[in-house]
């Protein structure tokens, strides 16, 4: 009797073993966006600022930035979330520190159609393109 279960198992294991299964993968190679600079003299912050409210885990901003920007982001996210773009591109809370050796690559479900927004901390001015 329990010869004919482990056989009755065995047999179960390897025909679960034969039977294909799907598999899906996420594969080639993605747009992104990379935003290098030169000569800069004092810090900066970069951000694109898209035509759409939300992109894949990107989404217009709350009343709060969100737990993941450490404390020393939070003055970039609300310069960011209280800029407004006259032909309504929108902040999707992504942002960057720029540095000339550095670039800041937005690599994750980038827009396709943006705007790219420079903060200067130091005299709180913009810079848009």
């Amino acid at each position: 009797m329990l010869k004919k279960r482990l056989l009755s198992l065995l047999v179960c294991f390897v025909l679960a073993l034969a039977v294909p299964f799907a598999a899906f993968a996420d594969m080639g190679p993605k747009p992104a966006v990379e935003v290098q600079t030169a000569g800069l003299s004092q810090e900066c912050w970069v951000t694109l600022l898209a035509e759409q409210n939300s992109i894949g885990p990107w989404n217009l901003p709350g009343s709060e930035p969100p737990d993941w920007f450490a404390a020393e982001e939070h003055p970039a996210w609300e310069a960011f979330a209280a800029f407004e773009d006259g032909d309504g591109y929108h902040f999707l809370q992504w942002q960057a520190q720029v540095k000339d050796d550095a670039p800041a690559t937005w690599s994750y479900m980038a827009p396709k159609h943006f705007k790219i927004l420079f903060w200067f901390p130091e005299s709180g001015g913009y810079a848009v393109t």
